[in-house]
């Protein structure tokens, strides 16, 4: 039997190779990438060319399944009988069942072309032989961090606030100036107490010369008679007494007249030996307390407590000198808040005067903004003021926690809307609603609804709960209607209201918001005046004075003013006569 193929307008066996033309292996592997197909998951056999050791191409089986979206330039094959390959839109002649296809060719596969004839397909092509493995770099691979997004829109600013301790830390450091101490050598602890009993029978005061003089006290006139009973050899002790006085008031006024006049002098480097006062006066007593001149800065930080001196050797200070310190610390920090040197002005108000609301006042004056909030909490324990603070040095997060521990929950909404944290804000303004509701303050409540949270509709079932309620009903359903521009609706929502909110208890009351409503919309008042009537003759009864009433929704009608007089003479007539004569006199 000889076979052959002849051209066919369709495809009768189903599409299952490619063949590839060409006798360069490099060049299948290109074309069967491009055709995007998995080279090992596919079958190939090489095509014998019609000279002897030539190839005429190479044959890729694949499945039928297969779609190929770029077959390019080259030709599909059918697959008859699962056994022998002829080239697409061909028809093999004559036509083999099966069996007879299976019989002819052993059941081995074989292709059949017009350019090289019946050739059998041995063997596949192992490529694992033919392709090389890339070389593989050792390289070590970084991934790099999450990198930062510029955003296009900046919604909200911020400062980062540091705590409160660290902010007093750092204030210290840049406030306190360099401490120093007089050379002179300070009292002992024993030579303080001889000097304050010393005090309690000497009296130091100034002549007309402006010299000192040192005389006796009645404590001294019971110590000397004492001394002389026991005593009667030594005859000098009171001259040494006067002399060992006026040695340790002279070691002690030293340091003190020195300091004064060095704030007279140079105020800026008198604050290197300044000494801490009270505002109470706690360091200086009847006759003058101990301040001891000797101590390190560090030692008045704004952590420590300096309302004591402790033990060590210091000075004494009298009442007069006490006075003049403060008026020259008072002086020396009013002249540092000209300059602007804010720190320093509060290091004195806050350590030296222990005045620690004016060093906050004076910082938040200055835009210091987190020092002075630092000394609001930690020296004032107010959290409004470190509030307040915060909120203008734009430390938001700061001034939100503040509000927070103070319950001011609208204020605490009102920041998280300035950082854009709109749901947030609204769980904190339904605080404040809630809150204005529970105290019967609708009104109130449906403000925060309809411009905090931005939910006019919310509002207004707010103010009608008030009317409803008769929590300030009045004033509720007047601003119910406020809120309505539109007149149609507005009178839709009239008619609703009364149909289905108005009652005998709260009908009165729906009459006075009427008057209100009739002078601000003349384009309705015939129906709002259709209503008053209506209202007023269902009320007469119980109340003849609502007739009066009526006098609002009839400005112009006398007749009507007739009739109210006629019915206060003759009450039992009215409601026939005046129904009657209603009907007769509207506008």
């Amino acid at each position: 039997m000889q076979l052959s193929i002849k051209p066919h307008t369709k495809d009768t066996y189903p599409l299952s190779a490619v063949l590839i033309k060409g006798n360069n292996m490099h060049h299948w592997v290109k074309e069967i990438q491009f055709m995007k197909l998995d080279l090992l998951s596919l079958n190939t056999y090489i095509l014998p060319g019609n000279t002897p050791n030539s190839m005429y191409g190479c044959l890729v089986v694949h499945k039928p399944e297969i779609k190929i979206s770029d077959l390019r330039s080259h030709t599909r094959c059918q697959f008859v009988h699962g056994l022998l390959f002829i080239p697409e839109k061909s028809v093999l002649f004559p036509r083999l069942t099966e069996t007879e296809a299976v019989r002819i060719f052993n059941s081995k596969l074989h292709i059949l072309h017009p350019e090289f004839g019946l050739a059998e397909l041995e063997h596949t092509v192992d490529w694992n032989k033919y392709l090389a493995a890339p070389l593989v770099a050792n390289a070590i691979s970084k991934q790099p961090l999450e990198s930062v997004t510029i955003p296009s829109l900046v919604k909200s600013f911020q400062v980062k606030a540091v705590s409160p301790e660290q902010a007093l830390e750092e204030l210290d450091q840049k406030a306190f100036p360099k401490s120093e101490k007089f050379d002179d050598k300070p009292l002992s602890s024993s030579e303080k107490r001889k000097l304050d009993t010393y005090k309690k029978y000497f009296k130091r005061t100034k002549n007309a010369n402006g010299e000192y003089e040192i005389s006796t006290t009645p404590a001294f006139e019971r110590y000397s008679w004492w001394r002389n009973l026991f005593s009667k050899k030594d005859s000098t002790w009171k001259e040494d007494m006067v002399q060992e006085y006026e040695d340790l008031e002279y070691r002690n006024q030293k340091n003190i007249d020195k300091l004064l006049d060095l704030f007279e002098k140079n105020p800026d480097e008198a604050l290197k030996y300044a000494i801490p006062l009270d505002e109470g006066g706690t360091n200086r007593g009847p006759d003058g307390g101990l301040l001891d001149f000797s101590k390190r800065w560090n030692d008045f930080g704004l952590w420590s407590q300096v309302n004591s001196t402790g033990g060590g050797g210091g000075s004494t200070i009298a009442n007069e000198q006490y006075q003049k310190l403060q008026e020259q610390y008072r002086k020396a920090a009013e002249d540092l808040i000209k300059k602007k040197e804010y720190h320093k002005a509060a290091f004195i108000y806050l350590k030296l005067l222990k005045y620690p609301l004016l060093a906050a006042q004076t910082l938040e004056n200055g835009k210091l903004y987190q020092d002075a909030a630092s000394i609001y909490i930690k020296h004032l324990n107010d959290k409004n003021g470190a509030a307040r603070c915060y909120e203008s040095g734009n430390m938001i997060l700061e001034a939100i926690e503040m509000h927070k521990d103070l319950n001011n929950h609208e204020k605490v909404g009102d920041l998280y809307v300035k950082l854009k944290r709109k749901g947030d804000a609204y769980k904190y303004y339904d605080m404040v609603a809630d809150s204005y509701k529970q105290n019967g303050q609708y009104i109130k409540a449906s403000l925060i609804y309809k411009y905090k949270m931005e939910d006019p509709m919310r509002g207004q079932d707010i103010l009608l709960m008030g009317w409803c309620e008769g929590k300030d009903a009045y004033n509720c359903l007047n601003n119910y209607f406020a809120n309505i521009p539109d007149v149609k609706l507005l009178h839709n929502q009239i008619n609703q209201v009364y149909r289905n909110h108005v009652n005998d208890h709260n009908k009165e009351q729906f009459l006075q918001v009427m008057k209100l409503e009739y002078q601000k919309h003349k384009e309705i008042g015939a129906p709002i005046r259709e209503l008053a009537y209506e209202i007023v003759v269902s009320r007469i009864d119980k109340n003849p004075g609502i007739a009066e009433e009526l006098k609002a929704f009839n400005e112009k009608n006398t007749l009507l003013g007739k009739d109210l007089s006629r019915f206060r003479t003759r009450k039992n007539n009215f409601l026939s006569g005046l129904t009657g004569g209603l009907l007769n006199t509207k506008q």
